[in-house]
């Protein structure tokens, strides 16, 4: 309580020094022309910056311009091919089939082969004049013979 009751208060400042203050802290009003030049000086920064970026853009543009030759003839090649692809896959699939029927053809032949050769083992004869020759002796056997019906049947 005595730290207390030893402080002074502290005495307010009188207005007139604050009047003194603010009207030193208030600042001159600028002046217009000077801020108009400034503005104008940086507006044609912007000016030249922007006619800049429009030059380059422009250039730009151009060369974007042969890609865009570049990509519509890529699609156009990538169209031709993707026809021929299907082309090609059409006549594949119509070989294949036909292959398939070759091979049809060449197994039908082959059974036909054999079939003959399996005949000409069972018939034994080679030539015609050995077929007349034993059709002849057959014919001398029933003549001269007289033999069984199923015994008829094996010559």
């Amino acid at each position: 309580a005595d730290a207390k009751a030893k402080a002074k208060p502290k005495a307010k400042p009188e207005k007139k020094e604050k009047a003194e203050e603010e009207a030193a802290e208030r600042m001159e009003r600028p002046d217009r022309a000077v801020l108009d030049a400034a503005l104008q000086k940086i507006q044609e920064d912007i000016d030249g910056l922007k006619s800049k970026q429009q030059k380059l853009s422009e250039r730009i543009n151009e060369r974007r311009g042969g890609q865009e030759v570049f990509n519509a003839k890529r699609a156009e090649l990538l169209t031709q091919r993707n026809d021929f692809s299907d082309k090609i896959e059409t006549l594949m699939k119509q070989k294949e089939a036909i292959n398939g029927q070759i091979g049809e053809k060449r197994a039908e032949g082959q059974a036909l082969k054999s079939d003959l050769t399996k005949m000409k083992k069972s018939i034994g004869y080679t030539s015609e004049a050995e077929i007349d020759d034993r059709i002849a002796t057959i014919e001398f056997k029933m003549w001269t013979e007289s033999t069984s019906l199923k015994d008829e049947k094996k010559y």
